[in-house]
Formats: C-alpha cells, sequence, structure tokens
C-alpha cells in the first residue's frame, strides 16, 4: 500500500480523508491485431450509388488492458455521413475502440485512409414526360 502524501501550501492542514484506502488493481498490457471496419450513416443524395468503401490499412495494432484486448474484435472509424458525400472521397479517419482501456499501439502509427467510391446513377424519366422513350406504352 502506498501512502500519499500531497504537497500542500502553506498553512493547510488535512482534516479529513475518505475513503481512508482505496484499492487500485491493474493489468497486464496485451496486443492485438483487429480489423478496421467503416462507420457510415445516412443516404446518399439521390443520384448517387456508394460502389465500393476501402479502409486502408485494413487491420490495425491495437493495445490495452488484456481482459478488453481479448474483448476487442473490430475498431471502427470515426462516423461518415454519406448525406454529406457527393463524389468520391478520400479522407484520413480517426479510429473508435468501442471500450475502455484500449488505445491504438504505438507502433502501428500510420493514417488511416477511408475511400468511398461514388457513382452516378441515372434516374429513371416519367413516363407520359416530354422527351420520355417514344416505344414507351402509354394509355392510347
Amino acid at each position: 500500500m502506498v501512502q500519499a502524501h500531497p504537497n500542500l501550501p502553506r498553512g493547510a492542514t488535512i482534516e479529513a480523508r475518505s475513503p481512508s484506502t482505496v484499492v487500485i488493481q491493474t493489468e497486464a498490457v496485451a496486443r492485438k491485431k483487429v480489423p478496421v471496419s467503416a462507420d457510415l450513416f445516412g443516404e446518399l443524395p439521390e443520384g448517387l450509388v456508394l460502389a465500393q468503401t476501402k479502409v486502408e490499412p485494413g487491420q490495425v495494432v491495437m493495445a490495452g488492458a488484456r481482459t478488453s484486448i481479448r474483448r476487442l474484435r473490430e475498431v471502427t472509424t470515426e462516423r461518415v455521413d454519406l448525406a454529406q458525400v457527393t463524389d468520391d472521397s478520400v479522407r484520413e479517419v480517426s479510429l473508435v475502440a468501442h471500450g475502455s482501456l484500449v488505445w491504438r499501439a504505438e507502433e502501428d502509427d500510420k493514417p488511416v485512409i477511408l475511400t468511398l467510391d461514388i457513382e452516378r446513377q441515372e434516374l429513371p424519366e416519367e413516363s407520359g414526360e416530354p422527351g420520355g422513350d417514344p416505344d414507351s406504352v402509354g394509355g392510347d
């Protein structure tokens, strides 16, 4: 047990300490390579389709308390709102390790790059509109 003797300003005294004891539990640090997934939400603007999503590197080394690392199956990128994407996108993103006592290992310091390949989708024209398909079946 370690006793703490804080450096107090002149004239200050400790009247009471509560709790009188504190139990500190430590755990060995472990490392694990886990996959990285893109955390995408929302919908692309009309007429756009997400053709491909790529995260590089696809795996990263995470470190942390052994019990937390054992439970860790993947990490995700920061959330990306697809409604704000209007064209192909390449961006550096941070990682989220959904759990406490887990961090990216120092030896694995490459930036994480998220690439979104966007394709334009032709919107179908309304039938009966001027300029529509002359071979379409009408109500004649």
